[in-house]
């Protein structure tokens, strides 16, 4: 295997062992947006301005994943997360099938990075992924 490989790379860096989430927000009317993007929704703007995301939210929804194409490794699960500022993004929540039970809406999470599918040669893809934090 060579380089690390990454999908969506833009998004998110990884700095003293945590995940901070590249975002950005409307010089116009302030509206917050994660993935990056170029123009408002809101107000059609394209002044728009980076800023660092909390990557420490709480879980919306999941759903648990049993069936799908074998790159992405089976069973697995997505969800939904709020973060501060009205973003709500969408990704692969990192926890073992045998914890699937442990999720809970609402409950805390961060963001981190972990493999979330395997390449066409079989090497593992990275990206942001949501970590549930348990309470003990």
């Amino acid at each position: 295997m060579s380089e690390k490989k990454y999908y969506m790379k833009e998004c998110f860096e990884e700095r003293d062992g945590k995940t901070v989430l590249n975002a950005c927000r409307c010089k116009g009317c302030q509206t917050w947006y994660f993935p990056v993007r170029d123009q408002c929704v809101e107000c059609f703007s394209h002044d728009m301005e980076p800023i660092e995301m909390d990557a420490e939210g709480k879980l919306y929804t999941y759903s648990c994943i049993y069936t799908a194409p074998a790159k992405f490794h089976p069973p697995y699960a997505m969800g939904y997360a709020d973060f501060p500022n009205n973003l709500r993004t969408f990704g692969q929540i990192d926890i073992a099938p045998e914890d699937f039970n442990k999720l809970k809406m609402d409950m805390p999470v961060r963001m981190t990075v972990g493999r979330i599918y395997s390449d066409e040669q079989g090497d593992p893809v990275y990206s942001f992924k949501l970590l549930p934090v348990m309470k003990d």
